[in-house]
């Protein structure tokens, strides 16, 4: 049942985010999704220019590129909250949002693909703008909004969420470096 649910999300079904957030093993399943994204994440990220993890063992490579998806992931909900919940009235909880985002970030795995040689970066691009429209449709079905504003709420999240994403990898890229 949880399979099809991510492949409906992928596939940008609004039904997919039907019911999260009301099973408290929801959040164990967003925070699998994050955590596999993470991973992807971490083999992705690998192929583009100027990341280089030196000789940063690989299990403190995946480390730093888990805690970087993970701090995006909160701080992405924490600007759905504030905007769209604070801001814009709408009736999601953190827990909630924080929930139906992760299953949003299903789209992610693709950024493994990154890895591969000469087409990783369109594949790593590919998978960060996948989640973008489904986070749109997971925001529009858990704060009940129109259009505009889960668009204005949701990219909003998503770009800070990506500008804070490069910085926080780096300094835990280089911190995980021999001197």
């Amino acid at each position: 049942m949880f399979i099809p649910r991510l492949l409906r999300a992928a596939a940008l079904d609004p039904r997919a985010y039907e019911g999260i957030g009301e099973q408290p093993e929801d959040m164990f399943r967003a925070l699998g999704v994050v955590m596999v994204v993470g991973i992807a994440f971490s083999v992705g990220v690998r192929s583009l220019p100027g990341i280089d993890f030196g000789d940063t063992p690989p299990l403190s490579a995946v480390l730093v590129s888990l805690s970087t998806v993970m701090t995006g992931w909160l701080v992405y909900t924490a600007i759905i909250y504030v905007l769209g919940t604070l801001v814009f009235r709408g009736k999601a909880g953190f827990r909630q949002i924080l929930r139906t985002l992760g299953i949003a970030y299903g789209p992610g795995v693709v950024i493994v693909l990154g890895a591969i040689p000469s087409a990783g970066g369109f594949f790593f691009f590919i998978g960060l703008v996948w989640i973008l429209p489904s986070a749109l449709f997971a925001v529009k079905s858990v704060q009940g909004f129109d259009w505009v504003r889960t668009f204005i709420v949701t990219a909003v999240g998503w770009v800070v969420a990506l500008a804070i994403l490069p910085g926080y990898l780096l300094l835990g890229a280089t911190a995980g470096s021999p001197a």
